[in-house]
């Protein structure tokens, strides 16, 4: 999953475009905008 996040936002495709390899992009997505709000 974190790998997809880092993929994301390198490429800076849009959240459904994760290969599935990395999970589900709705995991991801949400993941990532909680990381953001607690400022990790």
């Amino acid at each position: 999953m974190i790998n997809g996040i880092l993929w994301r936002w390198r490429t800076g495709a849009p959240w459904a475009d994760i290969p599935e390899r990395y999970g589900s992009h709705k995991t991801c997505c949400n993941r990532s905008v909680r990381w953001r709000r607690a400022g990790v």
